[in-house]
């Protein structure tokens, strides 16, 4: 079977950049299907806890996370082409040896390739708010999503959620406390510090020089929930 269209798209942006053949088989992986589920231990070749970075952007969080945290895996996952060759060009296999890029739309069709109870951690920051209301529908987070996302994390395993706009925080908000199989950590369900303040992107540097301060939202799944 010859390769699609995206896929020669993304090989001619790989070249245009001088992207490595190593860099690219190192660290992109293939979207895993619904019948094989992605195993993390072929993937790192290891049994370490596994962090997934939904939305990765240029990857800078994953890069200095990944150095702090050696002993913890971090899979990025991240639609546009040109971001993912922005993070291959970033990471170094000598550095980030724990880190694997899936290049992929994220949703709870997405999901479902994933084992039961697999992730440690799920970390979504500055998901697209969608302002107009007739594109809510489009938007990430929804009941649907946040289910699909709790049956992969480990009991007491986290969510951490940020988004800059006022009304998306709101429907975060009411949508995991509406969840049983989540607990907030922060008493209103919000902080305005980063998760990392010593750690910032770029959306983040970029949101505080035009005067926003983002919603930071954490969440616990909780033991003892059995999956629907």
């Amino acid at each position: 079977m010859g390769k699609s269209k995206e896929e020669f798209q993304m090989d001619n942006l790989l070249e245009k950049h001088g992207v490595s053949s190593q860099l690219t088989e190192y660290f992109l992986i293939d979207t895993p299907d619904k019948e094989a589920k992605l195993d993390y231990r072929l993937v790192f070749g290891n049994n370490n806890p596994v962090v997934m970075e939904i939305g990765s952007g240029r990857g800078e969080l994953i890069y200095q996370l990944s150095k702090l945290n050696p002993k913890v895996n971090y899979l990025g996952v991240e639609l546009s082409a040109k971001r993912i060759v922005t993070m291959l060009k970033r990471f170094d296999p000598n550095v980030n040896s724990n880190i694997r890029l899936i290049k992929a739309k994220v949703d709870s069709g997405f999901l479902s390739c994933f084992p039961h109870r697999g992730l440690a951690q799920a970390i979504i920051l500055h998901p697209d708010p969608w302002p107009k209301r007739r594109h809510h529908k489009k938007r990430l987070i929804n009941e649907v999503f946040i289910e699909c996302l709790a049956n992969l994390i480990i009991n007491d395993g986290e969510v951490y959620v940020s988004t800059d706009h006022r009304s998306y925080a709101e429907a975060i908000l009411k949508c995991f406390n509406q969840h049983d199989k989540y607990s907030p950590v922060y008493s209103d369900g919000y902080r305005r510090v980063p998760f990392w303040d010593e750690l910032p992107t770029y959306f983040e540097q970029k949101m505080k020089k035009e005067g926003y301060t983002p919603y930071y939202m954490r969440y616990v799944v909780l033991s003892g929930k059995e999956d629907s």
